[in-house]
């Protein structure tokens, strides 16, 4: 009696083709998947990831006002105002007491001294690889040594780049404004 090993031989042939299609369907998947989420990062082709560690205390003000940013809206009026053309006030100082990253998120805080109190708060995380990371208008705290702009707290995934940002405080009231400026390292 002869057993017909053809019809064994093509089931297990189509086995064998199958598990390689199926394979190398994953193989093919997981890739695409790879390089869409390495585009979407920025990471591809392997862009410069900054390593240092900065989270520093010292306060570095500026006044020179940002023109391309825009003021919050209840400063705004009928036109759109860009940042340059609303006054400095000059009796007015901004610093950022705190902005560090730690435990996933970006730490913010912002002190006003000589300066009436009512105003505005906005903050801007800006870097020339990626999209800006705005805080706007949000409310400040007045105390007996000055306005504290409420600490802000971001996930460190509002930040689509890895490495140096800067973060530009601005305070607005009576139609003038005062800011501060420092820089971050994400990672």
């Amino acid at each position: 009696m002869k057993i017909n090993t053809t019809k064994s031989r093509s089931r297990k042939d189509k086995r064998t083709k199958k598990t390689v299609l199926l394979v190398l369907g994953i193989i093919i998947f997981l890739a695409l998947a790879y390089s869409v989420t390495s585009y979407a990062l920025k990471i591809w082709p392997f862009s410069d990831q900054v390593t240092e560690s900065q989270s520093t205390t010292d306060n570095d003000t500026e006044t020179t006002p940002v023109d391309t940013e825009t003021a919050p809206e209840s400063d705004k009026g009928e036109s759109s105002t860009t940042t340059d053309q609303i006054p400095v006030d000059t009796t007015a100082v901004a610093t950022i007491s705190t902005l560090y990253q730690a435990d996933g998120y970006v730490y913010f805080k912002a002190d006003v001294t000589n300066a009436a109190a009512g105003g505005k708060c906005s903050v801007i995380f800006s870097n020339s690889n990626s999209r800006p990371v705005v805080i706007e208008s949000f409310d400040p705290v007045t105390s007996g040594t000055g306005i504290t702009c409420s600490p802000a707290e971001l996930s460190e995934q509002e930040f689509s780049y890895l490495g140096s940002w800067t973060a530009v405080f601005r305070y607005y009231i009576n139609n003038t404004q005062v800011t501060a400026e420092r820089s971050i390292t994400i990672q």
